[in-house]
């Protein structure tokens, strides 16, 4: 039962890289637990801040 939700979430992940609004480096901050160990906490903050750079900066 499972494996059909790997799937589906999968299937999500590949159509979000595809069109462009999301990159797979921006999708691990999700995929990141809530953890409070200072690695998990860099990795938040590193990628929430590339995110932010690729939104204010217009694309060529």
């Amino acid at each position: 039962m499972w494996i059909g939700k790997i799937g589906s979430l999968l299937l999500c992940v590949i159509s979000l890289t595809y069109i462009g609004a999301i990159d797979l480096c921006v999708l691990c901050v999700f995929v990141v637990p809530s953890t409070p160990s200072p690695a998990g906490l860099y990795l938040k903050i590193h990628f929430t801040h590339q995110t932010q750079e690729r939104i204010s900066c217009p694309r060529i």
